[in-house]
């Protein structure tokens, strides 16, 4: 029986997203009205039912996120299922590694040919396409001390690429991948195929938690926060949803499945988010086993976690672009379904779309144009920007709580807040990786590609300070003129302050 306290809060969450999704379209309706009335030239009009729709959609995707937060209270998928011995089937582990230390892929592999599982039936796979010579001789060393299999192949498309040679090199109806920095826990591999083979076909994969041991300061809280965040709140959501993706590592699958999407998709750099899409598309989904299977690292610097994030957006971008219409074509996903598993990609826009919403307010402002919208006493134009920002600072708290009750990690509120400025502030890195994705530029299959994208972060974030200071003060003499909505260049240009005390920190 639920208690008391969580009925609430599911009331609160739903009533805080009816709140918003109606306060959305009333939005919608009253400022299209002014526009329309507005006595002023069409361009302006259009420039103005532009931003009004970016408001829309930020306000609407803020209330839907708050129905998201609901899916954690309710009881979920923790208890693994479990089959008799002889049926646990053959299984392959796949392990890809480039150029990585080898401490952690010793760790890895260590734990992996130490599973509560039948030995014969458990075959470990290790990827490497790196032409190190001497990386190569040290590889082939840890692999025969542990007696597991080492795949040694050219590959040029990135980890997908690798994954797909381990496929041609294997041939067990279960597979499983982590990481070479997911250390598993001693029956990770048990709970995962006793989990999958006991759920009917439609089941492609079973996805388990991973937590992360290696935080020293903020900036590893920060990105130990934004895996707790999705594993806690949105992996739960979308595994009652049906559209559940796979998180790269940790994870089982059934060979007959990949089979027949094609492989690991190599357009991507998220293959793992690939492969989901695809699974949705062919009329598969995934199971969330909320359980900690894993324990792996996160980026050790700041300039190691903007280029994992430049990834993460470009890749999210393009599969946006690439699978979007089959997404909404496909006639196994219900319209439901189909808005959530989009709205995960199209966020990485709405990000990136609040830095293109603020340069063209600006641009009215600098020629006297004001926002046509209802009178709310505050300034509009900070509507869309502030409601993101308060719902992910929500989201981060609720993660934190919930990751602290279910993995033991022990978050403190300096953990917020301190996460919470990292987090603005890098979120400039991503315009360039959204832009290039809707390009369709400097994908796996570009010539100028990069798994690791070399940015020049002291040069990024030294401009961004000093835009920063820019919008500052312009914000600042605009508003003194009158015009109220340039505080949203106020607040942007705070964002753009931290970067660079965040290079100097923690690279």
């Amino acid at each position: 029986m639920r208690s008391a306290s969580t009925l609430l809060l599911r009331i609160t969450f739903t009533a805080l997203m009816l709140i918003l999704i109606v306060f959305g379209s009333v939005h919608l309706i009253l400022s299209s009205i002014i526009i329309n009335n507005a006595k002023t030239m069409i361009w302006i009009k259009f420039v103005q039912a532009i931003l009004l729709f970016f408001e829309f959609l930020a306000i609407i995707s803020s209330g839907l996120l708050f129905g998201t937060f609901t899916e954690p209270l309710i009881s979920s998928n923790d208890s693994p299922r479990r089959v008799d011995e002889n049926e646990l089937p053959h299984v392959d582990i796949f392990v890809p590694i480039k150029n990585e230390p080898l401490i952690f892929l010793k760790r890895t592999v260590d734990s992996l040919v130490n599973q509560d599982y039948p030995k014969e039936k458990l075959h470990v796979y290790v990827g490497n396409d790196s032409e190190n010579h001497e990386y190569v001789n040290q590889l082939e060393s840890l692999c025969n001390e542990f007696n597991v299999f080492l795949v040694h192949r050219k590959n040029h498309e990135y980890k997908a690429g690798m994954l797909n040679i381990l496929l041609e090199e294997s041939d067990s109806p279960i597979i499983i991948t982590f990481d070479h920095d997911h250390v598993p826990g001693s029956t990770a591999v048990r709970d995962l195929v006793s989990t999958l083979i006991s759920l009917p076909p439609k089941y492609a994969f079973v996805q388990a938690k991973a937590r992360f041991g290696n935080i020293k300061n903020q900036l590893h809280a920060w990105a130990a926060l934004l895996y707790a965040q999705y594993f806690e709140i949105i992996d739960v959501a979308k595994d009652k949803k049906g559209t559940l993706i796979y998180n790269g590592t940790t994870a089982a699958f059934r060979r007959s499945a990949i089979a027949v999407v094609g492989g690991f998709p190599t357009d991507t750099f998220t293959e793992d988010a690939g492969l989901s899409t695809l699974f949705m598309i062919y009329g598969y989904r995934g199971y969330f086993l909320n359980k900690v299977l894993s324990e792996g690292t996160v980026p050790e610097s700041y300039s190691k976690q903007v280029r994992q994030l430049w990834r993460w957006s470009h890749g999210g971008t393009s599969i946006l672009r690439k699978r979007g219409k089959d997404l909404l074509s496909t006639p196994h996903l219900t319209l439901g379904q189909k808005i959530d598993a989009l709205s995960a990609y199209f966020l990485f826009i709405v990000l990136v779309g609040a830095y293109v919403y603020v340069m063209i307010v600006f641009a009215l402002i600098f020629y006297g144009i004001p926002l046509y919208r209802p009178n709310y006493h505050f300034p509009s134009s900070i509507l869309a920007p502030t409601l993101i920002s308060l719902v992910y600072a929500l989201m981060a708290i609720y993660g934190m709580i919930l990751a602290r009750k279910n993995e033991g990690i022990n978050f403190s509120f300096t953990n917020f807040f301190v996460p919470l400025i990292i987090s603005v502030a890098t979120n400039p890195f991503l315009f360039g990786a959204v832009f290039l994705a809707l390009m369709n530029k400097r994908g796996p299959d570009d010539p100028k590609a990069q798994w690791n994208r070399k940015i020049n972060v002291r040069a990024s974030t030294l401009s961004y300070f000093l835009i920063g200071l820019i919008l500052i003060y312009g914000g600042y003499y605009y508003v003194r003129l009158g015009f109220n909505d340039a505080y949203l260049a106020i607040l942007i240009g705070l964002t753009l302050l931290p970067g660079i005390f965040l290079h100097i920190l923690y690279d």
